[in-house]
């Protein structure tokens, strides 16, 4: 009987190491899996700011490559046929160019065309309108803004039939003030070119599926700010 006693408390005492042992263990396995969670998560979270960051270097990228300083902008917008479509279903309703500079260290701006209109020329002219942008160097610049613009489309069958026209900025919109966002609204013509014409492939302004918007700003006068920022550099290249 106390042998027996003695294996009865030897084998309880066996048992109770084995469940500690248990304990343990699960403890310890589910505390790495907690870790490996963690850090999977941490590295997902890398992963995704790395390829946020890449994105946003491309796109930095391929806009310097592309952006003017001059104030003359050509908008390639290819695709024309399928991008009229989404247009008329208004996704999107309009394209957006590039942001681009009257000079260095001018005014920064977008130009939006609309290819199945918009306001008074939806469904019947392809519209333009320009935008101010927030620049870097805003708080040197006089504003309202009040330099001529001129807008166009180009015919790619007879250069001299390109379609342009040219107007000066309205100093009481507020459109033309400097901007305390990103951009300002839109201002611009919305029948710009009867649709017509644009979809007649005779008329020159499609061609190869591929129309060609131009935006072109009247020079600023001279001043020792745009001869430093703006003439100089330019000179220099």
């Amino acid at each position: 009987m106390n042998v027996l006693d003695v294996l009865q408390q030897e084998s309880t005492w066996v048992k109770q190491r084995l469940a500690n042992l248990e304990t343990g263990i699960q403890r310890h396995f589910f505390q790495v899996l907690k870790n490996l969670f963690v850090q999977h998560q941490r590295t997902d979270k890398f992963i995704t700011q790395q390829q946020v960051a890449i994105a946003n270097l491309d796109i930095a990228i391929d806009e310097s490559q592309i952006t003017v300083y001059d104030g003359k902008m050509i908008l390639p917008i290819d695709n024309f046929q399928e991008r009229f479509k989404k247009a008329k279903i208004r996704d999107p309703a309009s394209v957006t160019s590039p942001a681009f500079y009257t000079r260095r260290g001018g005014y920064k701006l977008k130009v939006r065309v609309y290819l199945h209109g918009d306001g008074m020329g939806l469904g019947t002219h392809v519209s333009i309108f320009i935008m101010m942008c927030k620049g870097k160097f805003d708080a040197l610049l006089p504003w309202p803004f009040n330099q001529k613009i001129t807008l166009g489309i180009l015919n790619q069958l007879d250069r001299s039939e390109d379609y342009m026209d040219t107007f000066k900025p309205n100093k009481a919109l507020n459109t033309w003030g400097k901007p305390v966002s990103d951009t300002n609204v839109p201002t611009g013509i919305p029948k710009f070119l009867d649709l017509g014409r644009v979809l007649d492939p005779s008329q020159g302004f499609v061609n190869e599926d591929t129309l060609f918007v131009k935006v072109s700003i009247e020079q600023e006068p001279r001043t020792p700010l745009s001869a430093f920022l703006g003439y100089k550099e330019i000179e220099e290249q």
